[in-house]
């Protein structure tokens, strides 16, 4: 009963389902099992004796025997699934290898425990394998029902569907007692990697989305979601000359538009002097630079060198690691045939197709239609608190979002001439081409930002907010000694809608008429985010005159 504890977390692992172990007495454990299937859930009970015998198991469904039928008068399939139950069950008392429980810290990537040996992963593994089988079991104990009503009642549609669909591990289905086939079919797979690379530029621990387990990855999640505010502001905010993001008439711009506050540009010489092997030591009330020994700068790039070797090896391993853990993210298609009533004649009609979004995904969706709107970014140039601090709260992030940061999936028409195994595909090549467009229009948004910034703040300048997920920025500029707030508002429908651009004198609070919003500046949805940013500043340096001159009087 040792291993007991890092079965059931294998269990959990495995099966992503939910486990918990209950003590009843010296003699017995019970594990309550809560098992998605088809859109509910099982809940199966493991008696597990304390004495190590083999477990007892109830469940949900009293036709469900997968053991009392003799296998040679049952299918291939259902005596294979019920003899994979009995080789499990048989060997179970097999490894007698007794292991102390484990820190649930020492953990792999996936879950499992670290630091055994093969028989004790077996035994560790063993009540995972068990339910595995059960769960095989009962696939083939709803397709035999399935395939008996079908033929009990002439549903040669039915028939079809379960003669084309491969009814392996992983595909859900049983027949309800309101008379409803339900499928739960995985989608193919899809490539995630774009919706990764943007959810990395609006701030989000694609670690922490998908819940990496081993200690290195929570270190590499915790500092991801504690930085993402500087991030934000000095990586997408501020303007970078390798990218050749700013206009061309960087020197007439910061005579007409400067920023408020200067950068940092003594402290980045610093730093990069620091890099070449130069210390900076104070005394005598000012800095002074001692000169490191040739031999002692040659160790120090040695040092730098392999650092910055191991840190892209360790970039690499984790993008893969990434890419991996996404590939396991299965989008579940649900389909729910209704069969006719004893009385009536026919066959089953079109079904009803919803599809399940990853719960690791789902908290990037916009809410649900009954819950209440989120609130229009439009009404402040504010953004909330909790992401102008830097907080990569998903659940925050997706609903203060102007736009989501997954859509909202559509699944193509169904025709009468169709089956589940070719819709399929169809389905995942048009959530495959919405994602793709979805990502495209948040990195528009993001590039839009970024070059809106840069245009107006010049290098290494920084905006007073920035709000990716809402699509708001607040920036502060000088128009000939007069200092000015400059608010970009992203709709929901950039670019096709241009943004509202308010203007608010920052030393000039108490007159209502110091704020404007403006929307009828040259706008096209066909320009790149650059040269919309570019004709913004162009207008902005006519307008600002304007603005001014019409404030009142001190």
């Amino acid at each position: 009963m040792a291993t007991l504890p890092l079965q059931v977390q294998h269990l959990r692992q495995e099966l992503q389902c939910s486990a918990t172990l209950e003590h009843v007495s010296l003699h017995l454990r019970v594990c309550s099992l809560s098992i998605p299937w088809c859109g509910r859930q099982l809940r199966w009970q493991l008696l597990i004796p304390t004495a190590g015998g083999a477990p007892d198991v109830l469940f949900d469904d009293e036709d469900f025997r997968p053991l009392c039928c003799p296998p040679a008068a049952v299918p291939d399939a259902r005596a294979a699934a019920a003899s994979a139950v009995r080789t499990v069950l048989r060997t179970w008392s097999s490894t007698k290898t007794q292991i102390p429980t484990a820190s649930p810290a020492k953990t792999d990537p996936d879950g499992r425990p670290m630091g055994h040996s093969q028989a004790s992963q077996q035994q560790i593994s063993r009540l995972s394998r068990l339910v595995s089988a059960l769960l095989d079991a009962y696939r083939c104990h709803q397709v035999a029902r399935l395939e008996e009503a079908a033929v009990r009642r002439q549903l040669s549609r039915l028939q079809f569907e379960l003669s084309t669909l491969e009814l392996g591990r992983g595909v859900q289905l049983e027949l309800t007692a309101q008379q409803q086939a339900r499928f739960a079919l995985p989608l193919p797979p899809l490539d995630l990697r774009q919706l990764w690379e943007v959810l990395q530029l609006y701030g989000i621990a694609v670690e922490e989305l998908l819940q990496y387990d081993s200690s290195n990855h929570q270190n590499r999640s915790t500092a991801t979601s504690t930085a993402p505010g500087v991030r934000q502001q000095r990586g997408e905010g501020a303007c970078s000359r390798s990218e050749g993001s700013c206009s061309s008439d960087d020197d007439d711009a910061r005579d007409v538009l400067e920023p408020l506050e200067p950068g940092c540009e003594e402290e980045e010489a610093l730093l990069v002097d620091l890099m070449m092997g130069q210390a900076t030591v104070s005394g005598g009330g000012e800095g002074r630079r001692q000169q490191l020994h040739p031999q002692q700068q040659q160790r120090r790039r040695r040092r730098r060198q392999q650092h910055h070797a191991e840190g892209a090896g360790e970039g690499v391993k984790q993008d893969e690691e990434v890419v991996a853990r996404g590939e396991e993210l299965v989008f579940m298609l649900h389909a729910a045939f209704r069969l006719p009533s004893g009385a009536a004649a026919g066959d089953v009609g079109d079904p009803e197709l919803t599809l399940q979004v990853p719960a690791a995904l789902a908290a990037l969706q916009s809410p649900p239609p009954p819950s209440p709107p989120a609130p229009a970014t439009g009404t402040s140039t504010t953004p909330p608190a909790a992401t102008a601090s830097g907080s990569t709260s998903l659940t925050r992030a997706a609903a203060a979002a102007a736009v989501p940061l997954l859509p909202r999936p559509l699944l193509p028409p169904w025709s009468p001439d169709m089956c589940l195994a070719a819709y399929l595909p169809l389905a995942a090549e048009r959530l495959q081409g919405q994602l793709e467009a979805h990502c495209g229009g948040l990195r528009a948004r993001q590039q839009f930002l970024h070059h809106f910034c840069c245009s107006l703040l010049g290098p290494g300048g920084s905006p007073l907010e920035l709000n990716l997920p809402a699509g708001t920025a607040l920036l502060a500029v000088c128009w000939e000694g007069a200092g000015v707030l400059v608010g970009a508002e992203l709709g929901g429908g950039f670019p096709r809608e241009q943004p509202g651009i308010s203007l608010q004198c920052a030393r000039q609070l108490s007159y209502s008429d110091l704020s404007r919003t403006y929307r009828d500046y040259p706008w096209s949805p066909r320009w790149a985010p650059q040269e919309m940013a570019a004709r913004i500043h162009n207008w902005l340096r006519e307008e600002l005159p304007n603005f001014l001159r019409g404030r009142p009087q001190q």
